[in-house]
């Protein structure tokens, strides 16, 4: 019985207890958990897993698993196992899933030694026991660690059946950016691997802005072994044909050899910018959007042949010319030994290009035709160049170019540049085998200057030899010359022989086009490289000489020193410069380098101040006299090219202002201004002393951050009473017994600090000279408001003639806003012995959101105007013209200027006289003018004739009624309403007869008509108007022709309105023109359209008539002539005979 127990504890044992552990230790997580734990460490790998969900029985996913080895790293966030253990019963292995999740994998470098022979790779022959199934492997953001960093994978999944020595893989997608492929492949996983490989791949998204490319397709497909194994891959596209590259490879792991070929067939080279995008060669590829490629490319290990290459479609973004080409043919030999056995690489390459325009912003040029040879082989090739460049500076470049060459030198036996405007004929060599080095022989160069700025004229030339060797600059008789400046150098930068440098420049005015740029340069200096590796400049002279600076001079030798590692590292020595005035003046400049700092200083002694007076127009009597004095420092970081430390100070005891052409002239005791400080504080102050004690001037400030947000702080104290020196700034300006008082203070960013304080200005007279203005009892006060410091309060008062005037207002400057009022009686504006005017202003003057506004009225209670003497007209240039001013272009920055409206009532009264262009008498009147941006100045109301006489054809008429009526239109066309009549007692008393003419319309379009009582012909008006009487039947034609004499004698008025039209539409003449009858009198129109034909055209002044006339010259005595008019027409020919 005891037997019979223990084997039924041994039977529960083995087929109840031991299953049902077996089965919690797999069937469980935490089962599943012990088991794997306890595997882990018996195997003694180095892998840990962070958690573990799920059980060895159905689905398992691990978490944090990382695995480490001298050698590999690999970390994966999750690891996802589901399979199939019921399919071991029939011998399979069946995996329903595997995902990896966040996997990286790191390579530890390592250093092995190498073995002394390698044995040839051997790989096994593979066959499985069972079957293995994995329906679904999956892979999700895997990292590679390469040397650059970490890199994405692609996203891979596949389905896997391995039996026996049969691989089989099936629907294996891999997604990576904008590409997806699809792949199928078959291997026998014995011995020689045979294999089956076919893939269909698809590119899209593509980042070709050039063509009109959305997605790339291709296939490839591999099948063979590693004894011979075949490739092949096509991609095509829309519009795109196929493209194919063939590989076959014998003897992968033995005697690898291998054969390729590439066949390309119209490919759009603009597939590859994106490659080329962040380089300097992307901006030179718009020519080439539309180009495309063709080519037959051949290769194997020993030899390279390019069958035909061709590019064709180059053309220019204008597309002004038919498209480009280029063309290449070549084999090279021995290729992969080109760097160990350059001897035993050869190769004959030749290359063609035809009509390719090459677009580069401003550097447009067009390659005509190119043709380039290089044959022989590396160590020592030839090539030969022909080509005719056309560029818009030198029209077309004629280029031949031969000579010889190696991987590392390059000779140039001789380089031939022809081209309307420029020749060179070259030779020399360059080197970079171990430093760089090069020689350039210059036999002949001459170069249009016009290529450099178009107003110069004659050529550049040069001859002599350049070399670079050693850091080291060597130079044989080099000259260059442009009239009479010439730049000579001649030496090695050795000390025993330095590069000698002489530079002379007779007229500086030839190389510039700036009114400053005027006398003569002379410059002679050496240079040589010391031991320290540094180039030392020894300037022996510098002279300069200046018809109103002056003569300057170095007065001994002086040296700069340039490190060629560190060139901004330099060291002045002695570089001076003195006058040779009365009073010489020195102004010196020493630098040094030292612990990452430049320090530098200037020194100048006994400046003329009078250097000034160049910069002054030559209309301003206004001049400065005086010496100054200055010191200064600069210590600059030369890491951050930040300012360490600067200080100075500018100072003089002897500095006059002075008028030409007056007695008045002022003197500065004393004048100095000093500053000290670094980017965070900057200190200066400033002191003026007048002489006589007639005012001092005292200032301090403070500049804080001046790198990131400068603030400006200080004060100014001033008390003058003497003004001369606002001459300097406004030379018009003339006073008598003036004085400013003055206390500011300024805080805030330094470009809009903050202003509180006042200035106050008093003078008994102030005098403008060009207008007559005489101002007295002038007070004008600015001052910030108390409650707000911001704003600045204005009052001013002054009075000129019998008269006074008011400003009063406020200001805003931070708001850019104002305010101000201008009142005043009978205040004189001008007075001149032409003109007088006085003025009643009433007007408010506001700038608010950026916008002026001027409102009120003005009332002229005096004027009185003589003719004045003119002068030259000015023409305003057209908008199409562009002004310069020392070669640069004057630009009017318009958003800088507010909007203007205006809205101003003036008011004329009985007082105004004229006197000028034939007219006298007195005007009256009230006009509404309105001014708006972008709109004609507009005028409502009229300016009437109160009294007055005009002088016509040299006789006086009485203005009987005259108006200028503005309707709310151009204040430059009013509408005319004028009568003037002849005065009774200027015609015969025997005659009771009134004439005149009425002038109607608009000052463009008038309309003139002559009337009488009682009523007769237009001609007989004219003859009252202008003799006195009518032309009457007793006389005969005396007074006609009286009146005709007039009338010519009128017409030379029109001179004045003709010839500048004349000259305005090219007219070949312009005028009066009348015959025996007045009533005959035309104006008129001529015009030689060539030296043979002649046209007039006339419309009649007294008559509804017009004429037109052509004249012919058939020979130079035969002339045809042809008169048609209204009224009739004819023709005549002449024909003249000289004695």
């Amino acid at each position: 019985m005891r037997w019979v127990k223990l084997l039924a504890w041994v039977i529960v044992i083995l087929f109840v207890l031991v299953p049902s552990v077996i089965y919690g230790l797999v069937a469980t997580n935490k089962g599943s958990n012990l088991v794997l734990s306890q595997a882990l460490k018996w195997s003694g790998q180095p892998l840990t897993i962070a958690k573990i969900e799920g059980d060895l029985l159905s689905e398992l996913t691990l978490s944090g698993v990382d695995y480490q080895s001298p050698t590999l790293q690999i970390s994966a966030k999750k690891v996802a196992l589901n399979w199939q253990p019921s399919a071991l019963i029939d011998q399979q292995l069946v995996i329903n899933q595997i995902i990896t999740a966040d996997l990286i994998v790191r390579y530890q470098a390592t250093t092995t030694e190498p073995t002394e022979e390698t044995q040839p790779l051997q790989l096994p022959d593979i066959s499985l026991p069972f079957e293995l199934q994995v329906k679904q492997f999956r892979t999700e953001n895997t990292q590679i660690q390469l040397a650059e960093g970490l890199e994405t994978l692609p996203d891979v999944s596949l389905a896997l059946n391995w039996h026996q020595n049969d691989l089989t893989l099936t629907e294996v997608k891999i997604s990576y950016d904008n590409m997806d492929a699809v792949m199928d492949a078959q291997l026998d996983t014995t011995a020689p691997y045979q294999s089956s490989v076919t893939a269909t791949w698809q590119l899209s998204q593509l980042p070709i802005s050039a063509v009109a490319l959305t997605e790339l397709t291709g296939s490839t497909e591999l099948v063979g072994n590693l004894n011979s194994l075949n490739a092949v891959t096509r991609f095509e596209a829309e519009q795109i044909p196929e493209q194919q590259m063939t590989i076959h490879a014998e003897q992968l792991l033995t005697d690898f050899s291998w054969q390729a070929s590439l066949i390309l067939n119209q490919l759009p080279l603009s597939l590859g910018f994106p490659l080329l995008e962040d380089s300097a060669a992307a901006a030179w590829l718009t020519s080439f959007n539309d180009a495309k490629l063709s080519a037959t490319l051949d290769a194997d290990p020993t030899r390279l042949q390019l069958h035909q290459l061709q590019i064709n479609d180059i053309q220019s973004a204008s597309k002004q010319m038919a498209g480009g080409s280029i063309n290449a043919t070549g084999v090279v030999s021995n290729y992969l030994d080109a760097m160990v056995k350059p001897n035993q690489t050869e190769f004959n390459v030749d290359l063609a290009i035809d009509n390719v325009a090459i677009e580069h912003t401003e550097q447009n040029f067009l390659i005509k035709q190119l043709a380039l040879k290089v044959k022989d082989n590396l160590s020592k090739f030839s090539y030969e160049l022909a080509a005719d460049v056309t560029h818009p500076l030198t029209e077309t470049v004629s280029t031949h170019l031969h000579g010889t060459g190696s991987l590392h030198d390059l000779a140039i036996e001789s380089l031939s540049l022809t081209a309307p405007n420029f020749n060179a004929l070259l030779a020399g060599r360059l080197n970079w085998k171990e430093n760089v080095e090069g020689h350039l022989d210059v036999q002949q160069f001459t170069l249009d200057s016009q290529l450099i700025d178009a107003s110069l004229t004659e050529q550049i030339t040069a001859e002599g030899g350049l070399a670079f060797s050693n850091n080291r600059v060597r130079a044989e008789q080099f000259n260059l010359q442009w009239r009479s400046n010439k730049v000579q150098l001649d030496g090695a930068m050795r000390s025993d022989q330095p590069l000698l440098i002489d530079i002379q420049v007779p007229d500086i005015s030839e190389l510039s086009n700036s009114p400053y740029a005027q006398g003569n340069l002379i410059l002679q200096a050496s240079a040589a490289l010391n031991t320290n590796q540094a180039v030392v400049f020894d300037i022996a002279q510098l002279s300069i000489k200046h018809p109103d600076f002056g003569d300057w001079a170095t007065n001994k030798n002086g040296k700069l020193e340039v490190p060629l590692a560190q060139p901004v590292a330099l060291t002045a020595d002695d570089l001076c410069l003195q006058s040779n005035a009365r009073i010489p003046a020195e102004i010196c400049l020493q630098t040094a380098y030292s612990n990452q700092q430049q320090t530098t200083t200037i020194t100048a002694r006994s400046l003329p101040l009078a250097l000034l007076n160049r910069f002054r127009e030559a209309d301003v009597a206004e001049r400065v006299w005086g010496l100054v004095d200055a010191d200064a420092s600069l210590i600059v970081d030369t890491n951050s090219w930040s300012i360490v430390r600067t200080e100075g100070d500018i100072r003089s005891d002897r500095t006059f202002l002075f008028a030409l052409d007056e007695e008045v002239s002022t003197g500065f005791k004393f004048w100095g201004l000093s500053w000290a400080g670094n980017l965070d504080l900057i200190t200066s102050e400033i002191t003026a002393e007048l002489n006589k004690d007639a005012g001092v001037l005292i200032g301090d400030a403070e500049i804080t951050n001046l790198a990131d947000a400068p603030q400006l702080s200080g004060s100014v104290l001033l008390s003058l009473e003497d003004l001369t020196l606002l001459q300097w700034f406004l030379p018009d300006l003339r006073y008598e017994n003036a004085t400013a008082l003055g206390s500011i203070e300024f805080s805030g960013p330094l470009a809009k600090p903050e202003l509180i304080g006042s200035i106050e200005l008093a003078a008994d007279e102030i005098g403008f000279a060009e207008s007559g203005l005489l101002l007295t009892g002038v007070r004008v006060n600015a001052q910030t408001a108390k409650q707000q410091p911001d704003n600045i309060l204005l009052d001013g008062q002054a009075y000129s003639g019998d008269g006074w005037i008011t400003i009063r207002g406020l200001i805003e400057p931070k708001l850019e806003r104002l305010a101000i009022d201008i009142d005043g009686e009978k205040f004189r504006t001008i007075q001149t012995p032409e003109i007088t005017v006085d003025v009643s202003p009433n007007i408010t003057i506001s700038l608010i959101d950026k916008r002026i506004d001027v409102k009120g009225e003005v009332t002229i209670p005096y004027a009185n105007i003589e003719q004045p003497e003119l002068g030259e007209s000015i023409d305003t240039p057209s908008e199409d013209i562009k002004l310069y001013k020392d070669g640069k272009p004057v630009v009017t920055d318009e958003s800088s200027i507010y909007p203007l409206y205006a809205d101003i009532r003036v008011n004329l009264s009985e007082q105004i006289s004229v006197s000028a262009f034939g007219f006298e008498g007195n005007l009256a009147g009230r006009l509404r003018l309105i001014e708006q941006p972008n709109r004609a100045l507009t005028a409502s109301g009229s300016v009437r004739v109160t009294e007055g006489f005009y002088e016509l054809y040299g006789q006086r008429l009485e203005i009987d009624r005259g108006s200028l009526i503005y309707n709310g239109g151009s204040v430059d066309n009013p509408g005319l309403d004028l009568r003037v009549v002849r005065a009774k007692e200027n015609i015969m008393s025997t005659e009771n007869v009134t004439v005149g003419a009425q002038i109607t319309g608009t000052l463009t379009e008038p309309d003139f008509q002559m009337f009488s009582t009682p009523a007769m012909p237009d001609s007989e008006v004219l003859s009252y108007l202008i003799l006195g009487r009518g032309s009457g039947t007793t006389s005969g034609s005396g007074d006609n022709m009286q009146l005709q004499a007039l009338i010519m004698l009128g017409s030379k008025g029109t001179e004045v309105i003709g010839q500048p039209l004349q000259e305005i539409f090219g007219l070949d003449e312009f005028g009066i023109d009348s015959t025996m009858n007045p009533q005959d009198t035309s104006f008129y129109i001529g015009k030689y359209l060539s030296p043979k034909l002649y046209v007039k055209y006339g419309v009649g002044l007294f008559e509804n008539t017009n004429t037109f006339l052509i004249r012919y010259f058939l020979t130079d005595n035969i002339l045809i002539e042809s008169t048609a008019s209204g009224e009739a027409q004819g023709g005549d020919i002449f024909y003249t005979i000289e004695k």
